[in-house]
């Protein structure tokens, strides 16, 4: 009988401790709705990918030229993506060409992130955006915090040189490649 009655009480340990895993499971991986971002917002986020040239030999004589911007309207989604509750981000691709020639930013893409985690062209990763649009990114295993209005630099993520030439000369130009996020804040859906 003393077997029996040991079987049956490491049983009841044995569910307890069962119990208390599933419990404390339960509490840890439950966000709250009051930590999501609501299902009639979403954020904006800007990615740019920045080219940005210095001569490092020769002249080039000319004034820079510089093409307006034309940028995303961040606070209409709808008019890109589809802006459905499932909608988190509006994520808008730039691309930077910042050369001793010329000055131009040019929109290139927009995306819709849907679900975490979304990669982005830069190879950052969101992984969250809470209730006030702060954005949690991972880039080369480095957490990322962006809240509204705060923007992210990468490092120099490649160089190259290139020779150019105009009617008075020639010139090398020393180009490096950067990539930025930023948090352009919080939008209702439409």
């Amino acid at each position: 009988m003393t077997k029996i009655k040991k079987l049956v009480q490491y049983i009841r340990y044995l569910l307890l401790i069962i119990l208390i895993i599933i419990i404390c499971g339960c509490i840890l991986s439950d966000k709250s709705k009051e930590q999501y971002l609501p299902y009639n917002k979403y954020v904006a986020m800007e990615e740019i990918r920045r080219d940005h040239g210095d001569i490092i030999e020769g002249n080039y004589d000319y004034p820079r030229e510089a093409s307006p911007a034309n940028l995303f309207d961040y606070g209409n989604a709808s008019k890109y993506i589809i802006a459905n509750k499932s909608l988190k981000a509006m994520h808008c691709f730039y691309h930077e060409n910042d050369t001793p020639e010329h000055m131009s930013i040019e929109p290139i893409s927009v995306s819709g992130v849907y679900a975490y985690p979304y990669r982005c062209i830069s190879g950052a990763i969101i992984q969250d955006i809470d209730q006030n649009g702060t954005i949690y990114l991972m880039y080369n295993n480095d957490s990322i915090t962006l809240k509204v209005g705060e923007r992210w630099l990468s490092p120099v993520t490649s160089t190259w040189i290139e020779n150019a030439s105009y009617s008075n000369g020639t010139y090398r130009v020393k180009y490096t490649t950067r990539w930025s996020i930023e948090n352009r804040g919080i939008f209702n859906k439409v």
